[in-house]
């Protein structure tokens, strides 16, 4: 089974993708945030806490 680490760092990967293309067009702060967040995150409850705010940018 998939830590909240595991499905989080999945979510992030996206992100970044989504980010690079967003630049191109504007409209990143959303996902720059989610980046910034992400990167805070240092045990299983902040993945999951991240995970809850911002997998709805790629389910």
């Amino acid at each position: 089974m998939e830590t909240n680490k595991e499905k989080a760092e999945q979510v992030y990967q996206r992100l970044q993708s989504m980010y690079e293309i967003m630049q191109q067009t504007g409209g990143t702060d959303d996902v720059e945030n989610a980046i910034f967040e992400f990167e805070d995150c240092v045990s299983e409850d902040d993945y999951g806490a991240w995970l809850e705010k911002y997998s709805y940018f790629v389910w």
